[in-house]
């Protein structure tokens, strides 16, 4: 689920007026897809409302006593545009029906609507809370996403190929694909040939597997299972699990990829008769057993015999072949090689110039000594021109580093976010940019403002770090280190 939703939820406002109710207890239909996240029901039919892993905030409309194979269809292309059409609606009902009906069908009967007092109160909440206007043409919406859809990208939990539970159930088959993903394929290329491999080995002080690799004719596919005691993944989940990512600070956010024991992140290489192959491409997903919020890797985990005793972590990568052809494969080695996990370090702050601070990084200790502190303002000339107005101030920091830290792998990070930016005229506002890609663009990087090389005299080494902007200076600006660090040398396993 995405920002957008949590924030929603934040706001705590009840859709059942509108023919949304929530539910404790989301049992699926058998045509409910994988990686289904339910966020409501009609009341009738078994008709609910969900998100699907893959497809960000889409909403789309399941309905179990429809006719084959029209169970599953989009009804908004993301949960603000889900809401919007909500407001012009003003009842789920129609929307999900429209897919039937024609223009004038689909206007007939939303003037056709009855609306008591709940129902307003309710557009009122979202009209106000979430700052949103109704959607101007809601038929057209509808139908463009729909005709447009491509409906073979939904895949569907095992219940939908019991023919016990479902009279017209396909036979679904295993198939791993070179340009696709453990989600799906979209693409036109055929199935790579599975080559079992079987493999277990510890790296990094973990266990992984390798159950098979795929030969196709573009490259070859390589799934990586890697094992996680189930009462360890428990304990990070009790920390961190209830905790929405727009709640943590960036410390926080930090720490929570980085104490979780399903979250090792991985730069293979796989040698082929004696050849090097990069990765070019790769997609991973979770399956933790008894969870019913991840029902798409079930299918995975059953064709792998995954031990239902551990939470895993799998990793599909795609190496290209070097040659034209398709190589008959006589030996395969497999190289894991750790990419460098990020550290963050306590927090401090800053009085001014001449000041030393011993920065505290488990296990790699730093001295900071502040050369200069002072405000500094964007040159708005530098930010992208257009209806919005982005944050410009900010406070630069730099200084040096004892002992000396490699190139690359120590930076300053500031804790707050950055100001989001506002519409000029508030009566114009046709989008929204994103601060993160303007201002923080010009002086940091894509997680936030970060520490960079401004000068190299001879005897000492000088950085800068810059704040997050703000459309007013700051009046405490918190900072934290952040050091790039790889713990483990590459390790080589011979597969074949």
């Amino acid at each position: 689920m995405g920002k957008y939703y949590n924030k929603f939820l934040g706001k705590q406002i009840d859709l059942a007026p509108l023919g949304i109710e929530r539910r404790e207890d989301n049992c699926p239909y058998f045509c409910t897809p994988k990686g289904a996240s339910i966020i409501g029901w009609a009341g009738v039919d078994g008709i609910h409302y969900c998100f699907i892993r893959g497809f960000g905030e889409m909403v789309f409309a399941v309905r179990p006593m429809e006719i084959a194979p029209n169970y599953v269809r989009p009804i908004s292309g993301s949960f603000e545009d889900f809401l919007r059409l909500l407001l012009a609606c003003r009842d789920a009902n129609i929307l999900e029906q429209a897919w039937q009906w024609s223009e004038k069908d689909f206007y007939q009967a939303l003037e056709g609507s009855v609306s008591d007092q709940s129902v307003f109160e309710a557009l009122d909440q979202i009209q106000n809370s979430m700052k949103l206007t109704p959607m101007e043409e809601p038929w057209a919406y509808l139908h463009q996403l729909q005709e447009s859809f491509d409906y073979s990208k939904i895949k569907y939990t095992e219940d939908f190929y019991d023919p016990e539970l479902n009279e017209n159930a396909p036979q679904e088959e295993w198939a791993v694909y070179y340009d696709g993903t453990i989600y799906g394929h979209s693409g036109r290329d055929k199935a790579g040939t599975e080559i079992p491999v079987k493999k277990e080995f510890q790296y990094a002080g973990r266990t992984f597997l390798v159950p098979a690799v795929y030969s196709c004719a573009k490259g070859m596919v390589v799934d990586f299972c890697m094992r996680v005691e189930l009462e360890k993944f428990q304990r990070y989940w009790a920390k961190w699990g209830d905790r929405y990512e727009d709640d943590l600070n960036r410390r926080e956010r930090n720490l929570s990829y980085l104490e979780n024991p399903l979250y090792f992140e991985l730069e293979p290489e796989v040698t082929v008769n004696g050849k090097v192959l990069k990765r070019r491409s790769g997609s991973g997903i979770c399956y933790i057993p008894g969870d019913p919020s991840e029902p798409e890797t079930r299918f995975l985990a059953e064709h792998y015999h995954l031990s239902e005793e551990y939470a895993w972590s799998v990793s599909r990568a795609c190496f290209p072949w070097k040659s034209a052809r398709r190589p008959a494969i006589k030996s395969l080695m497999l190289t894991m090689v750790q990419e460098p996990v990020k550290v963050p370090g306590a927090v401090f702050e800053v009085s001014g110039p001449g000041e030393q601070i011993d920065l505290k990084i488990p296990g790699n200790p730093f001295t900071l000594t502040v050369k200069g502190y002072e405000p500094q303002t964007l040159d708005a000339s530098m930010i992208s021109p257009g209806e919005m107005e982005y944050p410009t101030c900010y406070t630069m920091m730099t200084y040096t580093l004892s002992p000396k830290p490699e190139e690359g792998t120590l930076s300053i990070q500031d804790l707050a976010e950055c100001d989001q930016p506002k519409p000029k005229q508030a009566e114009h506002i046709t989008e929204y940019g994103s601060c993160e890609a303007a201002a923080i663009g010009i002086i940091g990087g894509a997680d936030g403002p970060t520490a960079m090389i401004v000068g190299a005299p001879q005897t000492e080494q000088e950085f800068a770090a810059c704040s997050a902007p703000h459309f007013e200076p700051a009046q405490r600006i918190q900072w934290y280190p952040v050091l790039r660090v790889t713990e483990y040398e590459p390790a080589t396993i011979t597969l074949i």
